[in-house]
Parts: C-alpha cells; structure tokens; sequence
C-alpha cells in the first residue's frame, strides 16, 4: 500500500502541472500570433503588388475602366484583411498574453529546477508559487 502524497509531493506536482498548463497555453498564443503576423504580412504584400502592378502596366485583369475597378477592388479587399488580422491581434492582446505567459513559464521551470537541485527552503517555494498564481492566474492550474 502507497502512502499519502506529502506537502511537498503535492506543491511539486502542482507547480508541474501548472508549468505544462502554461507551456500549452503559450504555444498555442505562439501560433496564433504568428498565424495573424502572417496573414497581415501576405495580404499587405499583395494589396501592394496588386496596385503597383496595375499602376506600372495598367489593369492585368480586363481593360479600360472595368480593369482598373477590378484591380483597385483587389488591393482594396487585400489591405482591408490585413488591417482587419491586425486589428483583432491588437483587441485581443496577443503579444501582451504572449509576453505574459512566457514570464509565467520562465518562473515556474526556474521553480521546478529549485525543487530538482533539492532546495530546502520550502516558504520561498511555496511564496514564489504564490505569487506566480497571483501575477499570472489564466496561465496556473
């Protein structure tokens, strides 16, 4: 028969399931800021190579007034996602919850290393795991 978990079981077992809660967390942001950087970077580009194209030889698409509508509406709809990608990576703060994350994951290992090296001094563990889930509480278990 087992015996119960100790303290010290507990705290080390939660600072590791918090550490892989956060490095799920922030990988996921990771993509999706990198997804949105993409997609703002493409459409900016083509918005751009649409309009200097048309502006250099005239309109590659049909011709006369027509053509030019044609190309005009292309950049006009490329630069409006790009703006839009860039707009929604902005309102859902991205980068900040990226940042934020990253501090939190950073913190935790360096508390799990603590506990790996078998450091003694358990209120500075349990307080700086305290703190952690206080600073950064969408990223702990």
């Amino acid at each position: 028969m087992q015996a119960p978990p100790t303290n010290l079981e507990r705290i080390e077992a939660r600072i590791r399931a918090s550490a892989e809660k956060a490095e799920r967390i922030t990988e996921r942001l990771r993509r999706l800021n990198q997804g949105y950087l993409i997609a703002s970077i493409t459409s900016s580009g083509v918005s751009t190579l649409v309009a200097g194209l048309t502006a250099a030889q005239g309109p590659v698409v049909g011709s006369g007034i027509e053509g030019w509508r044609v190309a005009c509406l292309v950049a006009a709809l490329f630069a409006f996602i790009s703006t839009v990608v860039t707009l929604l990576n902005q309102q859902m703060k991205i980068s900040d919850r990226l940042a934020e994350g990253t501090r939190c994951v950073g913190r935790l290992r360096a508390l799990d290393v603590m506990l790996l090296m078998g450091h003694q001094d358990w209120q500075k563990i349990t307080g700086e795991y305290e703190d952690i889930v206080r600073a950064h509480p969408d990223f702990v278990v």
